[in-house]
Parts: C-alpha cells; structure tokens; sequence
C-alpha cells in the first residue's frame, strides 16, 4: 500500500525521505530563481505604477496610443500593486526573490496536499513531476498568486469537510483576493462548483457503492453556502460582474475560434506538437498517467462492493479506520498522516477533469493540471495500493527506499543543473538562474538610445517589444501594441499579425497612422521579411541597432533628427561590441551572453555587414561549446 509501507528509521531510505520534502521545495525554488525575463511582467508594472499614481483602476486602456479607448478589466490590478510595489522597493532582484518564494511555498503546500493521501515518498515523486510541468510557468506574473491561492483552496476543502470544522468560511477571503490577482481565479471557481455537486451527490444510492461517500447534513450544507459566498465574491472588485465573468471571455480565445491567437507560443494546445521540451513532454507523460489511474479507480470503485462508509470526519468512521487497521503505525515515517481512502471522492476527480479540460486548450494551463490534479492523483493511488494484495508488502518497502535514495540524488544533480543553466541550455529556453534582469531579452539599451535622442512619435513597436516599452515609455504618449491580449483583441490583432507578414501591408498601415518611429523586435523568423524590408527600404532610416532590436525614422520631414540620432549611434555601437566582445567567466553556462552574440549577428547581417556579423557568430559558436 502506497499509504501504509513503512520505511524503517535508521536506514537508507528513512534518511532519504527525510530529506525529500525540503528538497522538492528547494528544486521548486531553483527553477522560480530566474532573472526577469518575462515580457508581461513589464506592463504589469506600468499598470501598476498607472493605478498609483492616479488613485484608481483604469477602465479604459491608457498604457498605448493605438486603442485608448478599449475597455481594461484589469482583473490583476492587485498583483500589478503590489509588484511595482516591491520595485520600489528592491528592483528587478526582490522581485525574483519573491517569486521564488511565492513558487517554493506553492510547492510546499502541494506537498502538504498530497501527504493526506501517501507517503513522503510518492508525494515526493508527484511533487517533482508537478514541479518539472510547472516549471515553464514559474515567471514574474501573476501566476505566483494563482498556484498558492489553488493549493490553499484544495487544503481547506480536504481539511474542512467535516463536523464541527468552521474552516470553510475562509472560501470567500480567498477567492476575493484571487478574483483581484489573476484570471485564474475561474478555475477556484471550478474547484468550488465541483465540490459543491460533490456534496448533492456523493451519497446517491444510484451511485456504485465505491464511489459514494456518506455526509452528514451539516457538512453538506456548510459546502454549499461557503461555495455560494466564494463564487459571490468573486464579483468583489473594481469591475464587479464583468470581472467574475472576464475569464469566460479569455477561454473563448483557447477553443479555435480565433486562429491568430495560435501564433501566441503560450496559447497553442499543448500536444499540438510546438515546441517541444521537457516541461511539454513531462505533462505529456503526466496526463496520459494520471488519466489511466484515474480511470483505473473509477473502474476499480464501482466493481467493488460492500456496504457504503460511515461519514467523513465522524467517530464512526474514525473507528471503522481502526478496525481496518488503515490507521498509519507511529513507527512509519512514510505513511504518518497518510491513510489510504474506503472511496474515491467524486469532488476530487471532478476537479482533476476540470484542471485536465484547461490544460488540453493551452500551453499555458498545464501547470494547472499538474499542481491541481496531482492531489487527486495521490488519492487514487492510495485507493488502488490500499487493495493490492498483503504479499506485496516486502516489495512495496524496498520499492519505496530505492526510489527515494534515487529521488534525493535526483533532485540534488537536478537542482545543480538548472542552478548552472546546464538544463536550460539542453532545453533550448532563454533563462538564466539569479538575480536581476535577463536584458537581452528586452530592448533596454534601444528604448535608452530614444529617450536621449528624444525621437519623434508616434512610434510603431511589435508584440514583443511592447511590454517593456510600456513600462519604460521612451516615447511620450504610449505604445503600438504590448502583450495584453484582452485589450487590443482581434480586431486589432488580426491585422497587426497579417501586417508583420506583408511589408507593404505594413507600409500602407503605418502611413495612415502617421507613424514617425519603429522599434521592431528582429529574432523571430516571422519577423524576417518586414526586418530586411525596414533595413533596406529608402523610406526609412535606420538609425541604432543591437541584439534585441532595429530602430529606425520615418526620412519625411526627420531630417535634422536623422542627423543627430545617426551621430549618437556611433558610441553607442562601440559600447555594444565592446560589451559583447569582452569575455565574461562563471559557473553558469552563458545562455544570455551566447544568444546576445547570436542575435547581434543577426542584426549585423540584416543591415547588410555579413562580413562582421560572421566574427559575432564564430564567437557565440565558440562560448557555446567552451563550456
């Protein structure tokens, strides 16, 4: 039994079990101990200085020039607070300290979570599971709320359903800070649903007997009026109904309606084939997983018979555990606190099929399923464990203390690889473990290089460089586009997508906007053909370039600006080479430095310098490889 093996104090793997629950949250950390370089968490920070500075929540768009008059549920108003907060606070590093935290302590509360079910062991192992999903996800957003607020939710529901616990009432708290902080507070909204119908049904007599669980009137009506004031909460924000109802409207640009949403990486489904790492392939693996015990337990419940349990949480149900001798010996480090289930709780799986419905409609849902179904995966396990057959109990104790010696190197090499950047190099993603920012990953230098020349707008920038500039502003009087979606919409985006695509498109758009100023982003392969079009075209002039972005003014009437921007350039180039140029030692693997050199390349051969832009490339190849 997954629950009830028991790992022996002294040995091997009652050392290595002891062990294990600091070091998942540890390996949780190490991965959240990312430099800024999320693009999002730039206008979070200038919505957030915007509603400091003006007293109130924007309701119409006021961070870009293009649609002012769009409406902003800005439904993370609150995480925008508190994060420009604590850049006034300690900067770009506090924020990377928070985040880690916020992840760690999200981490260390699934754990919490899971133990209810199994040993330290296995908690351990769906621990890190959930954690190598997840991790794709662990940026400077407000997902830091979100995995917290969940694993909060799903403890109170496994710890307040029963007689005489009042701890349900802290439903309404929680889901009116989260209705505050993120959009993901619709899936607290289906946690609260679910485990509301679970408690209408869980004891119908039309049910299999294994899959109903008896409740006493008390705790089924505290579930459902503690669900309806979490769910009334929700409406407890600046926006009211519209901001309980907002995250409707975001899983309707999830389901295919709108195509161009799919030219968003996050947004694409996640066995779409995109971009495959390791994050990808561990929820791939997770879900056809939890799926199969899942399902194998539904089938397993309702084949089985006997009479229906007593109820949860009363003194007859804790004297039937007695009896079953399910109650975990004192001498089990594994299984302390761990008993296995009579029943499978239908409230639980319902959440599991909710969180397993959102990840299969986006990339970026999967580290829901993986922190919020996990838990019942845990359950089931214990369910099924709890019915093999007593022979395998010598088996069971040495499977679990060689895996958890395995778990603890695992988890200590592993921790020691994403500190080093080894495994974001494998992987092929742009971070970088510590503090600070990752600048070439925003066009930093760029937006500096405007600001002093005092270029002329309006400025035309593109969906990446937008965040950034948001918060910088360069150019007074807002930006082209940036990363929120909901508010520029597909009226807008659909457009803007197709003009990247077709320059002379592009052209046509920017004269009737009358833009002065571009700032484009030159990395993506989509980006190529309008980035060769703007370098060569003789309307344009091209007047900075580095590794992240060209820049470039509109020559009609920007004669004398021209001048002295093209003057200022001069120095400015010097510095960037002298900076790529010169060589940097660390323990870390270069990940920044190898793709600034790659993408400065780039920009060299766009602008036609071929000659010089190989010099770039053999360097970054060399740096590459010297580690």
């Amino acid at each position: 039994m997954l629950a009830t093996a028991v790992v022996r104090p002294g040995d091997a793997g009652w050392r290595s079990a002891s062990a294990l629950p600091g070091l998942v949250v540890a390996f949780a950390a190490v991965f959240a101990l990312r430099r800024l370089d999320n693009t999002d968490t730039w206008w979070h920070l200038a919505g957030g200085r915007w509603i400091v500075q003006h007293h109130h929540v924007p309701a119409t768009d006021p961070l870009s020039w293009t649609v002012p008059d769009h409406p902003w549920i800005n439904v993370q108003w609150l995480f925008d607070i508190v994060l420009y907060g604590l850049w006034q606070l300690g900067g770009a590093s506090l924020l990377v300290l928070v985040s880690a935290t916020a992840y760690a302590l999200a981490t260390a509360l699934l754990l919490v979570n899971l133990r209810r079910h199994v040993g330290p062991v296995v908690a351990a192992a769906l621990g890190a599971w959930a954690v190598l999903v997840s991790q794709e996800r662990f940026a400077i957003r407000p997902e830091m709320a979100s995995y917290l607020l969940l694993q909060v939710m799903i403890w109170l529901y496994a710890t307040g359903r029963a007689p005489g616990r009042y701890r349900l009432w802290f439903l309404p708290l929680v889901t009116a800070v989260w209705a505050n902080c993120h959009s993901l507070f619709i899936v607290g909204d289906v946690v609260v649903l679910c485990q509301m119908v679970g408690s209408l049904v869980t004891d119908l007599p039309v049910l299999p007997t294994g899959w109903r669980r008896a409740i006493v009137p008390e705790v089924r009506r505290r579930v459902l009026t503690t669900g309806v004031a979490a769910l009334a909460a929700t409406t407890v924000s600046p926006f009211g109904y519209s901001g309980a109802t907002f995250p409707l409207l975001l899983l309707s640009r999830m389901n295919g309606d709108y195509p161009i949403f799919n030219t968003i990486g996050e947004l694409r489904r996640p066995f779409e084939g995109y971009f495959i790492t390791f994050s990808i392939t561990a929820y791939q693996v997770f879900f056809f997983f939890a799926v199969t015990v899942v399902a194998l337990a539904l089938l397993v419940a309702a084949l089985a018979g006997g009479p229906s349990p007593a109820p949860e949480g009363t003194a007859a149900s804790r004297a039937a555990r007695r009896r079953s001798g399910a109650s975990p010996p004192p001498a089990s480090f594994a299984s302390a606190r761990a008993v296995p289930a009579a029943t499978l709780d239908l409230a639980d799986v319902a959440v599991f099929v909710g969180v397993a419905y959102l990840s299969l409609l986006a990339r970026r849902n999967m580290a829901l399923f993986a922190m919020g179904g996990a838990p019942c995966v845990a359950s089931v396990l214990a369910f099924l464990a709890a019915r093999l057959p007593t022979g395998f109990g010598t088996v069971r104790r040495v499977s679990e203390a060689t895996l958890a010696v395995a778990l603890v190197a695992a988890l200590v090499v592993g921790g020691w690889f994403v500190a080093s950047n080894g495994f974001y190099r494998w992987n092929a993603e742009l971070h970088e473990c510590g503090l600070g920012v990752l600048e070439v990953m925003f066009p930093i230098r760029a937006a500096e290089f405007m600001k002093a020349q005092a270029l002329p707008g309006p400025v035309f920038n593109d969906f990446t460089n937008g965040g950034y500039l948001s918060w910088a502003a360069p150019i007074p009087g807002g930006v082209y586009v940036d990363g929120r979606t909901e508010v520029y919409d597909v009226d807008f985006l659909g457009p803007y997508f197709r003009q990247i695509a077709s320059p002379s498109a592009w052209q046509a758009e920017m004269d009737r906007r009358g833009v002065q100023t571009v700032l484009f982003f030159h990395w993506w392969p989509t980006h190529q053909a309008l980035a060769h079009y703007l370098a060569r075209d003789p309307r344009w002039a091209l007047v900075y370039y580095d590794e992240t972005s060209l820049l470039l003014l509109r020559r009609a009437r920007n004669d004398a600006v021209i001048a002295r921007a093209t003057a200022a350039f001069a120095p400015a180039r010097e510095a960037t080479e002298l900076m790529l140029l010169d060589p940097m030692r660390s323990w870390q693997w270069p990940i920044g430095r190898v793709r600034a050199l790659t993408m400065y390349a780039q920009a060299l051969s766009i602008v036609g310098r071929t000659s010089e832009a190989a010099r770039f490339a053999a360097l970054a190849l060399t740096e590459d490889r010297g580690r």
